[in-house]
């Protein structure tokens, strides 16, 4: 069986994003092929194609981070899952495809009555943020943070979870987003016109429990700075790396970050990696995104889909991501012509 997809064969711009086919085999073992309904289109598949994600370091690749999708066949040692199941993972790579091959034992049920578009911005968006809120920082009812990227898909989905459990929420934003932000319940702070921390530190002269940044070096100390004693920044991101806006990022986050767990000041520095915490924790994963689902059924959450592309606007949908536009969660139906 052949499958299109979106891969590249190179590192570089928007450009290298191509559609392909691929041969997908019959499901051996305790393999599920998968009838992909639903993959998002993420800032992390720009990172891929940049060249600039650690996990990928090698071209062709067929892009992907995660997927939800229907269980159209499955091997002879599959025991959790049945034709016709709804299921979702989180892939990395490969997931920007027609039909695709799994492990059963990363698969998460999904409800059957769930959009594929809306049950998808969960697997990584959503999780990032859930993890980050209530694993890392540990956040309750009556908390506050502040984020930095509250327009983007993990900035949006921590402000959901934000009006969803009672916290108080900050975010950055550019102007064009402030609206957006400001609909979830949640302060919007103009990053070119305003200083956060003077904005935190007004409300909260003792700083917050958490900040989630994913910047880069230099703003991560300005983060650290409006952290409450007791409290965690929690990086998880390097953008300005991403972007080429900053070179050295890593060791430079490296260093700092070896520095901040020497200070005495009841602070913590923490970094958050999906892929980690999943390896770590795999049962995290699965009760994680189960609860996720159940927020999703229970009309707790809503998670933002700014647009649904075809296999065709995927190089434009990459180029939007980049100039900062989407405001939200870009999803790629597979199905769709």
């Amino acid at each position: 069986m052949n499958s299109r997809c979106i891969s590249i064969q190179e590192f570089g711009s928007a450009d290298v994003v191509t559609m392909s086919e691929h041969e997908v085999p019959e499901p051996t073992g305790r393999e599920v092929r998968l009838r992909v309904e639903a993959a998002s289109v993420s800032f992390t598949d720009v990172m891929i194609r940049n060249g600039r994600y650690p996990e990928v370091k090698k071209a062709p690749v067929v892009l992907g981070y995660d997927c939800v999708g229907e269980v159209e066949a499955v091997g002879p040692d599959v025991s959790r899952f049945t034709p016709g199941d709804r299921v979702a993972d989180l892939t990395i790579t490969g997931s920007q495809t027609e039909y695709l091959l799994r492990d059963e034992a990363g698969l998460v049920s999904v409800p059957g009555e769930l959009e594929p578009a809306q049950a998808v911005v969960c697997v990584l968006a959503y999780l990032t943020a859930y993890q980050m809120m209530f694993r890392v920082a540990e956040l309750k009812e009556g908390d506050s943070f502040l984020i930095h990227g509250g327009g983007g898909s993990v900035g949006s989905a921590a402000l959901d979870l934000a009006r969803a459990f009672g916290i108080t929420a900050y975010a950055t934003a550019s102007q064009s987003k402030h609206d957006f932000v400001s609909s979830f319940g949640a302060t919007a702070i103009d990053y070119r016109l305003q200083d956060f921390v003077e904005v935190v530190k007004q409300a909260h002269p003792d700083g917050v429990p958490a900040v989630f940044d994913a910047i880069g070096p230099e703003n991560f100390k300005r983060s650290y700075s409006v952290v409450a004693p007791g409290g965690s920044l929690v990086i998880f991101g390097m953008l300005d790396m991403a972007l080429g806006k900053q070179k050295g990022g890593m060791l430079a986050t490296g260093l700092w970050y070896g520095l901040s767990k020497l200070k005495r000041d009841r602070r913590r520095a923490e970094l958050y990696i999906i892929t980690k915490l999943r390896k770590q924790h795999p049962e995290w994963f699965q009760e994680d995104l189960t609860a996720l689902f159940a927020l999703l059924r229970q009309g707790r959450i809503a998670p933002v889909v700014a647009d649904i592309v075809s296999f065709f606007d995927v190089a434009e949908a990459h180029r939007r991501i980049e100039s900062a536009e989407v405001s939200g969660k870009i999803v790629l139906d597979p199905r769709r012509r």
